[in-house]
C-alpha cells in the first residue's frame, strides 16, 4: 500500500468518524476538545507502536519482519504530519479571526 493510499484512507476515516459524531444527539455528542485528545492520543499510540516494534527488531524477541517495522515506522510518521498539518491550519485559522475587524 502506497503512503498516499494510507493518508487517503486516514482521512477518510477522520471523516466518517466526524460525520458520526455530527449525527449523535443529546448529551451523546463529544466536545472539540476531547476529540482533539483523542487525535492527539491516536498519533501518541502510533509512535508508541512504532517504537515498540523497533525494539522488538533489535532485540529479536519476536521475529519481527523488518518490513512490519517499516510499516509502523511509516504510519506513525504519516500520523504525526497529519496532526502538524492540522494543527498549522488551526494556528492560521485563529490568526486569519484574530486579523478581522468587527
Amino acid at each position: 500500500m502506497k503512503m498516499t493510499d494510507i493518508m487517503v484512507n486516514q482521512l477518510n476515516n477522520t471523516v466518517k468518524a466526524a460525520k458520526n459524531t455530527s449525527q449523535k444527539s443529546g448529551d451523546d455528542k463529544i466536545s472539540f476538545k476531547d476529540e482533539l485528545n483523542n487525535a492527539v492520543q491516536k498519533v501518541e499510540n502510533e509512535q508508541q507502536n512504532a517504537d515498540l516494534n523497533i525494539e522488538d527488531l533489535l532485540t529479536s524477541d519476536n521475529n519481527r519482519n523488518i518490513h512490519e517495522v517499516m510499516l509502523s515506522l511509516q504510519k506513525a510518521e504519516i500520523s504525526l504530519k497529519l496532526m502538524t498539518k492540522v494543527r498549522d491550519k488551526g494556528i492560521d485559522a485563529y490568526r486569519e479571526m484574530m486579523r478581522m475587524n468587527v
